[in-house]
């Protein structure tokens, strides 16, 4: 009960900058309050009563605006939608939702803002009607791979005659990923065909003759299982045919482990180039594997390995919650290989 006497308080006498409030007097404010001062000179002086009317009629409206735009930012509900995942460098699209949850009242004029890894994503709802909710759209452009963390949005409103700037901040936790660049898959895959070379290669052929058994790694599809072999093991097989262990492809990412600060150019356009190859070769088909001061992701192929890796090599160097990676197995399979770093090379 005394909580509810509280806020009942709070709410009626406590309004503007005492309960989580930014108020600051625009320049039309302050030309306004300028002529109500000189009315108020001007009706001591005069004792004139229709001046006397005038200014009070001028203060009653100032003191209208400061409780409606108090109103404005009261009862409402203000969400955001982004997507989990965005590719540093790329722009991206922030959806902000404000229901108004007034049974008559309008909201009219708020603006949104908000700080996403040093850049701002605004937004403006020119009108919400009562008890309806409108979108906007906002677009940003965030650099730096890794964890963006997003905290408090910050809404505020000039209604109704704009001479008060009146927000509130509403906290709202949440993060987005931010992958390694997306460097054109076509230009990388082009350098990789000249940096990668075979360390084993089984016999050249159709892709019929069976070389070895592998386990099931998500993305093979379903008709490579090999369900006798699967049903003898208890673990489920895939067949690797001799053609088909050319398809694969291990990533070996050489560069420090440790992120520095500030970021490295070198550094990050390597692990964009990681990146790019994986999506390359995974678009050809190719079983991909990354490999990174000991750990890194498995063999696997489909569109949720390629995600997987992105992940890893956005979170890997993370300060406080690194990715560890996937335990990685030894390479029964023949496979490509592919350094990048300091010492390029092929594997022999």
């Amino acid at each position: 009960m005394a909580g509810s006497s509280r806020n009942l308080f709070e709410k009626i006498f406590l309004p503007g900058v005492m309960v989580n409030r930014k108020v600051r007097v625009t320049l039309s404010g302050w030309f306004y309050m300028g002529l109500i001062f000189v009315f108020g000179l001007a009706a001591i002086n005069t004792g004139n009563n229709l001046l006397y009317l005038i200014l009070s009629v001028m203060i009653s409206i100032l003191i209208a605006s400061f409780w409606l735009s108090e109103m404005a930012l009261s009862q409402l509900k203000l969400s955001r939608r982004i997507p989990e995942a965005v590719f540093a460098g790329e722009e991206f699209s922030v959806i902000y939702e404000l229901h108004n949850a007034r049974s008559f009242f309008p909201l009219a004029g708020v603006a949104v803002s908000e700080k996403f890894g040093g850049k701002t994503a605004s937004g403006y709802f020119l009108l919400v009607r009562a008890g309806r909710a409108e979108q906007v759209y906002a677009s940003i452009t965030l650099e730096r791979r890794g964890r963006a963390a997003l905290n408090e949005l910050f809404i505020s409103t000039r209604f109704p005659f704009g001479f008060f700037d009146k927000g509130k901040r509403i906290k709202l936790p949440d993060q987005i990923l931010v992958l390694p660049a997306g460097v054109p898959a076509g230009i990388d895959a082009e350098a990789a065909g000249l940096q990668s070379g075979m360390i084993h290669g089984g016999k050249k052929g159709p892709g019929s003759e069976l070389l070895c058994f592998r386990p099931y790694a998500p993305g093979d599809h379903p008709h490579w299982i090999d369900w006798k072999a699967t049903a003898r093991s208890g673990e489920i097989l895939v067949k690797e045919n001799e053609q088909e262990a050319e398809q694969s492809l291990t990533i070996i990412l050489n560069i420090p482990p440790a992120r520095p600060e500030p970021d490295s150019p070198e550094r990050e356009n390597l692990i964009a180039r990681s990146f790019a190859l994986a999506r390359a070769y995974l678009d050809r088909g190719y079983r991909v594997r990354l490999e990174l001061a000991g750990r890194g992701i498995d063999f696997g192929t489909g569109l949720a390995h390629f995600r997987r890796i992105g992940f890893f090599l956005a979170l890997f160097d993370d300060r406080e919650h690194p990715d560890p990676g996937e335990k990685l197995t030894a390479q029964i399979v023949p496979s490509f290989e592919c350094v990048v770093g300091a010492s390029q090379g092929v594997g022999n």
